[in-house]
């Protein structure tokens, strides 16, 4: 992806809102949509903050300085690489929980030719929290640390193509 890289910068942006959404009132569409897609588009969000960090590092160490930034546009292990950058540490539902935000982020990377010395992963889990297990409405949390993307109401609403299978649309009350 950067054939000079020497370190890997990884980062997080809160996506959680600040309240609930009021409920709508009787008559009004009624269905839920996610958080994240509530305000703008988080790739240009996150990849417009991210130059900043670029300009910033080309300011301090010269305009030669080789960098790219990542915002699920490459094939990049986000959650491996902000568990070990110490970002957060990846929960049983399989995404990455920060100690300020939860699991409530957007993760992205700066590849960058800077030999940075590197953070040390978190050293906490999840401990005997099984909250997210039993509170998938699909059951798509099958085990911990493990997905059934085809019962995932994240993955049948954005990727899925075709219809939604019949036995899941009443487990995905209105999302």
């Amino acid at each position: 992806l950067l054939p000079t890289a020497r370190s890997i910068i990884s980062l997080a942006l809160s996506y959680r809102p600040a309240s609930v959404p009021p409920r709508p009132e009787k008559g009004q569409p009624r269905g839920r949509i996610s958080a994240y897609a509530l305000g703008d588009d988080y790739h240009k969000v996150l990849k417009e903050r991210m130059e900043r960090v670029v300009s910033f590092i080309r300011d301090a160490c010269g305009p030669q300085q080789q960098a790219r930034t990542l915002v699920d546009t490459a094939r990049i292990l986000d959650r491996a690489a902000a568990r070990r950058a110490g970002v957060g540490w990846v929960g049983k539902h399989t995404n990455v929980i920060t100690k300020a935000a939860g699991s409530w982020v957007f993760l992205g990377e700066i590849l960058t030719e800077l030999d940075l010395e590197p953070d040390e992963p978190l050293r906490t889990n999840c401990g005997s929290c099984d909250l997210c297990l039993r509170a998938c409405p699909t059951g798509a949390i099958v085990a911990p640390y493990v997905v059934d993307n085809n019962r995932c109401i994240s993955y049948l609403t954005i990727e899925h193509r075709g219809a939604i299978p019949r036995d899941l649309r009443p487990l995905m009350g209105n999302w």
